[in-house]
């Protein structure tokens, strides 16, 4: 579920930014976040909803902290969906190279030790980036016509936002880390700009749900109300199942 391990006030906060922090990123501009656009009329709301679930991908993500400057995932989970069903998905616990909180652990019962044997981000990231663009080959730059999926998540600028972040750590991380990955250093600096569309699950929540039917529009309280099967449970696949099972459900809301 996102924002993890702790709610942040509201579900479209930006992570904090921070810094004089010893292991902050070096400063390096980021692609824009494309978000999608607010609806006044709830129908064309729906409409757009529906539309997005002709081509999207679902995501959920669960990290170390809540500042993707210096928290890390250490869970990915990511459905892929065509004219409304899930055609394909991808799952992968991730190796973040820094202490988990106990708070995490205890949340998401994914401890250090569970971790010590995953792959790290850069090492999925070639598998990722083909499932999040999947008309592009690994690594090749689509033409500016091509179709990039939308990307679908609870409070999904939070997800994205720590993807961006983990492909310029990958980016900048040095040579002799990248030996695992499947592609060279030069091919991992040279992975496009992911730019896709969001589609923010609660943004949409608050325009077509009341506010006294869920009080705050966290995953677990609009999926209950809209009688999603899945429930989130703190970790990745499941809660990008209960994503899913929102985004369908409230285009008939």
């Amino acid at each position: 579920m996102s924002p993890s391990p702790l709610e942040q006030n509201s579900p479209l906060q930006s992570p904090p930014q921070h810094h004089s922090h010893q292991h902050a990123l070096p400063q390096r501009s980021l692609p824009q976040q494309p978000r999608t656009p607010e609806h006044a009329d709830p129908g064309r709301l729906r409409v757009d909803l529906q539309r997005t679930l002709s081509d999207c991908i679902v995501i959920d993500l669960e990290t170390t902290g809540l500042r993707p400057q210096q928290a890390r995932i250490i869970e990915i989970a990511a459905l892929r969906v065509a004219d409304g069903e899930i055609t394909d998905r991808f799952a992968t616990l991730l190796n973040p190279h820094q202490d988990v909180p106990e708070e995490v652990t205890d949340l998401t019962g994914i401890s250090a030790g569970l971790l010590a044997d995953q792959p790290t981000f850069a090492e999925v990231l070639p598998d990722l980036m083909h499932f999040l663009r999947p008309n592009s080959p690994t690594g090749a730059t689509l033409p500016a016509h091509a179709a990039t999926p939308r990307l679908v998540g609870h409070n999904v600028s939070f997800d994205f936002s720590f993807i961006q972040h983990e492909i310029l750590r990958a980016q900048l991380a040095p040579q002799t880390q990248h030996r695992d990955t499947g592609m060279e250093p030069t091919d991992i600096d040279s992975v496009p700009p992911y730019t896709p569309r969001l589609v923010c699950t609660a943004e949409a929540s608050r325009a077509l749900i009341p506010r006294e039917s869920v009080g705050r529009y966290r995953l677990g309280n609009v999926a209950s109300y809209l009688k999603v099967p899945h429930r989130p449970l703190h970790r990745a696949m499941n809660d990008a199942l209960a994503t899913y099972g929102v985004l369908r459900a409230l285009t008939e809301q």
